[in-house]
């Protein structure tokens, strides 16, 4: 997986360890829907969404760990 991402910035920090592996998740149907409905519950207006690349935010985490059907880490660059 890692392999196939090549951005520079990106190899140099997994090879210094200071960034972690990717984490590929397998989603059920829906998933995407989910997380714009918790976002516009909280006041995000659905023209201005856009799906997060990354988040720390513990309920889009939630979201996303309750709907995981699968998961992969990278092991390039250990």
């Amino acid at each position: 997986m890692d392999l196939s991402f090549i951005d520079y910035g990106y190899v140099v920090s997994r090879k210094a360890n200071s960034i972690g592996p990717l984490e590929l998740r397998i989603v059920e149907g829906g998933t995407f829907r989910k997380i714009l409905e918790y976002y516009i519950a909280n006041g995000a207006a659905m023209s201005q969404f856009k799906t997060p690349r990354c988040t720390k935010n513990q309920s889009l985490l939630g979201i996303l760990d309750y709907y995981t059907v699968k998961k992969f880490w990278s092991r390039a660059y250990c």
